[in-house]
């Protein structure tokens, strides 16, 4: 099905947004970015939408990967965003964040050379230590940006992230130092790098990148690998999570269900724009969820990841290491377990073909868990898991990603399976010093081992 993105008659512009020449040409119009573009025209080019975040009638702001040519060949990239409003479309750089007003600085060469010269570790080094690359990673509008860094040192070039936040990037340095320590102490915990430094004006956290990492989701889905060998790394994730889960560092909020049954509740407003259908299937499983929670309270909060999903590891010779804890907070255990679940849920949805493996990778993850974490509460994690499938429902209408739409009745239907039957179909219920399993609960659809 194709879409126009007419459906919104208060923000009318809103079909330009994925039209790439349009885009590029209102930049050039209103910015006047190619001003400085040697050869001939057309050298702004749009690459990519990187990003969406849509309000029906309100607002909708989509951010791009833009490159602009140079004199010699030589190409420019930032980050350019479209601001749509009732009153029309605004475009801006992301460097001009009202949120975020110290990116200017971020990216200015002479600037973060000066900084990256005056680093404990480069002190005395000189001309020696040269910034050789900003690179605009991430964007998220009035949220967080993360650069990259590529710095020429005495051991050769170096790659750095530094991750800017509207909020207070000291706290989170201090959690992020505690836990590095913690898992140079635990062999079980997930490596955590330690900070290089915080520049509390510009609210960034500036870390390494990791050597010789491999993303493990990419590992994890690699059938070149054995898939015995990746269901045995899924089990070691699953031991690194409840190596996380015993922590004591403080981290900076809790989160309850509530929390997220908050967050669900704006999704079906975008839904009903293009499937008033499917936004009322939506609500009926918020409705079960709201239900279900009021008969029971939860479980003693643990120091949870907060946005845990396979991409939050990099594999690194024999240990994980853990990354993006800017959502570290207290939490119900099962919040890190059914989000983790719900996302394997969905990869089995978008791709059929990995739908086994990910069923014997879900019990190993829950295996490996509960090596380390005396149980697990069933009736939590349902209700997690049901709320995870749901906000991954609702961004994919929040970010407009039309292409899997026809995809979001199977996360809803989902959704509302993980809460009306139980236990599990995959849930491992083996216990600590137990060699035993409860029996499957028979008769379970196909869907459900998703």
């Amino acid at each position: 099905m194709e879409y126009r993105f007419d459906f919104d008659d208060q923000l009318p512009d809103m079909p330009i947004a994925f039209d790439f020449d349009e885009v590029a040409d209102l930049f050039e119009r209103k910015l006047h970015l190619s001003n400085s573009v040697q050869g001939p025209a057309g050298n702004l080019t749009i690459k990519k939408l990187q990003d969406v975040k849509y309000r029906p009638s309100h607002r909708c702001v989509t951010t791009y990967e833009i490159m602009i040519g140079k004199a010699h060949g030589i190409s420019e990239r930032t980050i350019g965003v479209l601001d749509f409003t009732p009153k029309g479309v605004m475009p801006r750089i992301f460097t001009a964040d009202e949120r975020l007003p110290w990116l200017p600085i971020a990216m200015d060469m002479n600037e973060m050379q000066k900084r990256f010269s005056e680093l404990p570790g480069y002190v005395g080094y000189g001309d020696q230590i040269k910034l050789l690359e900003i690179f605009p990673v991430r964007y998220k509008p009035g949220l967080h940006c993360v650069i990259r860094y590529t710095v020429e040192t005495p051991a050769g070039k170096e790659m750095f992230y530094g991750k800017s936040f509207s909020g207070n990037a000291e706290r989170l340095m201090k959690a992020l130092m505690d836990l590095h320590q913690s898992s140079q102490e635990n062999p079980e915990m997930p490596l955590i790098s330690a900070p290089v430094a915080v520049w509390p004006e510009m609210e960034m956290i500036l870390q390494t990148a990791v050597p010789d990492g491999i993303e493990f989701t990419h590992f994890a889905y690699d059938q070149r690998h054995d898939a015995s060998v990746r269901e045995s790394w899924m089990a070691k994730v699953g031991r690194a999570l409840g190596a996380l889960h015993n922590n004591s560092i403080a981290p900076n909020e809790i989160k309850t269900i509530h929390d997220d049954l908050k967050d669900l509740h704006e999704f079906p407003l975008i839904m009903a724009k293009v499937e008033p259908e499917l936004a009322t299937k939506y609500e009926e499983v918020i409705q079960q969820i709201n239900t279900k929670v009021n008969h029971f309270k939860e479980s003693k909060s643990v120091a949870s990841h907060g946005a845990m999903r396979t991409d939050q590891f990099i594999l690194q010779g024999d240990r994980l290491v853990m990354i993006d804890l800017d959502s570290y907070c207290w939490a119900n255990p099962a919040r890190d377990l059914g989000n983790f679940l719900a996302y394997l849920c969905w990869k089995a949805i978008r791709q059929p073909e990995h739908a086994q493996f990910i069923e014997r990778a879900g019990r190993a993850f829950l295996e490996g868990y509960l090596s380390v974490q005396d149980d697990i509460d069933e009736k939590w994690l349902s209700v997690y898991q049901a709320a995870s499938l749901l906000k991954i429902a609702g961004h994919r209408f929040r970010s407009l990603t039309y292409l899997e739409w026809p995809l979001v009745i199977h996360l809803i239907h989902a959704a509302g399976l993980y809460l009306s039957e139980a236990p599990l179909t995959w849930l491992v219920t083996r216990r600590l010093g137990r060699n035993s399993e409860k029996k499957m609960a028979s008769g379970a659809s196909s869907d459900r081992r998703l």
